[in-house]
């Protein structure tokens, strides 16, 4: 697997990791549910890797006519952790076992491998 962290900042005794994200409206505390997996896994390979203490966060850029930078802490919980990684694993094995959903995207599916199996695909 690869990964790529945008950020991860040494301030001596932690270690701070920053996902960067850019919204055309302002993120509530439903959006950094929905999108805390990525970061929950990045942080605990960080934590594993360095064995420092880890802070997690989004830095979300809003696209509007007036830009805004907001900054969400995100808790690295071993229940959110054991959640994502539950989620991995279910994922990973209907690969796997070519099970195949599409989940069409107007920003991915230009460059998306399997554009033409998400098309053909009638359930």
């Amino acid at each position: 697997m690869l990964a790529r962290l945008d950020l991860v900042v040494d301030g001596g005794y932690e270690l701070m990791v920053t996902d960067f994200k850019t919204s055309r409206s302002r993120w509530s505390e439903g959006d950094v549910a929905a999108a805390e997996g990525q970061v929950l896994l990045y942080g605990t390979l960080v934590r594993q890797h360095f064995e420092r203490p880890v802070r997690l966060q989004f830095a979300v850029l809003t696209k509007t006519k007036q830009p805004d930078l907001q900054l969400h802490p995100v808790t690295l919980t071993p229940a959110g952790v054991a959640r994502q990684r539950a989620l991995v694993h279910h994922v990973w094995n209907s690969i796997e076992g070519s099970n195949f959903y599409p989940h069409p995207s107007t920003m991915n599916c230009p460059t998306c491998p399997f554009q033409t199996a998400c098309r053909a695909w009638t359930g």
